[in-house]
């Protein structure tokens, strides 16, 4: 049995495609894309079109999200990781009313985390969950758990 999917793709170090953007850390996604292709060449993502056909999605609060999935099938496994992303701006904020270019953004930011739930990068996401403040509550062991093979901090969002 060879390697799963996650094992592969969570030991590669992307760290030198990301870049620092107002705080946040981002993976290009013609980077990620790059990297999983010279692996898997079968992988394939799908943006998903609500019913009228737009790949944009409200809620009843008037929040836009997309969906991306992304499927790797090998001879053992068929891994598939699917993100609803919001449509944000530059400071991570969500956009009432996006237009074309915002949801385009969104799509490929919610491609990238999609690879990252299938291993590549994940490390980059470490914290995002945390609460907003100084960081004093984040334990070294916490930092222990994630194996990232990082060269500097990458524990914000893409």
């Amino acid at each position: 049995m060879s390697k799963s999917v996650w094992e592969t793709l969570s030991k590669i170090d992307v760290s030198a495609y990301t870049e620092s953007k107002n705080g946040f850390t981002y993976l290009s996604w013609a980077h990620a894309w790059r990297e999983i292709k010279n692996i898997y060449p079968q992988a394939a993502f799908n943006k998903h079109l609500d019913a009228d056909g737009t790949p944009v999605f409200m809620d009843r609060n008037g929040n836009a999200y997309v969906v991306v999935s992304v499927s790797i099938q090998t001879e053992d496994e068929l891994a598939t990781a699917t993100e609803v992303f919001p449509v944000l701006d530059f400071k991570n904020k969500a956009i009432a009313n996006p237009n074309a270019f915002d949801v385009n953004k969104a799509l490929q930011r919610g491609l990238t985390k999609a690879m990252a739930y299938l291993g590549l990068g994940f490390y980059i996401y470490v914290g995002e969950d945390l609460p907003e403040g100084d960081g004093a509550s984040e334990t070294p062991k916490s930092r222990a758990q994630s194996p990232a093979p990082q060269t500097k901090r990458a524990n914000t969002n893409w």
